[in-house]
């Protein structure tokens, strides 16, 4: 007689979330009454939050079935960094354009990191010091961590990649 063992799952569900804080520094190196264009800095914090919940039941085909559950909750804080430029481009009397796109290529040893970021917003200044932002972001990180034999003889690699996109809408103070 032969054995089949049909596996079926039953019920999965996996969640993944970020957030991201982050503070950008501007410098003009170029400044006219209607564009500066200059250099970037971005640091910041992303926030990776991952769930995954399973169900997955096997049988021989006849009444007894067995059922396996797996769940796992996981997060990851993890600090970002970016050099690079900016342009922000004045349309009207009250309307900004602003454009960034930043980067960093990291390797320390046996670990590689990398990031991209890139970014648009349009500004109204309801004010001479204030005004309202909405703004686009994407960036694109990554790890690469190369391994090295333990005294096992056991090497252990990793990578790690993902990509953030978000809108943010604020308030802006110029001074």
């Amino acid at each position: 007689t032969r054995a089949a063992f049909p596996l079926s799952f039953i019920e999965n569900a996996t969640t993944a979330g970020t957030s991201q804080m982050f503070l950008t520094y501007r410098y003009a190196f170029m400044a006219k009454e209607k564009t500066q264009i200059g250099g970037a800095l971005g640091l910041g914090i992303i926030f990776l939050r991952t769930e995954l919940t399973a169900t997955a039941g096997a049988t021989t085909g006849g009444p007894d079935t067995t059922i396996v559950q797996y769940s796992r909750e996981g997060g990851f804080n993890g600090p970002s960094a970016s050099i690079g430029g900016y342009g922000r481009f004045r349309l009207g009397d009250k309307w900004y354009l602003e454009s960034d796109l930043r980067g960093i290529f990291i390797e320390i040893d046996n670990i590689k990191a990398r990031v991209v970021e890139l970014g648009a917003a349009g500004r109204y200044f309801v004010s001479d010091k204030i005004g309202l932002e909405l703004g686009y972001n994407l960036g694109f990180y990554g790890v690469d961590i190369t391994g090295r034999q333990n005294f096992a003889g056991i090497e252990r690699t990793g990578k790690v990649s993902y990509t953030v996109n978000g809108w943010r809408i604020g308030g802006v103070y110029a001074f």
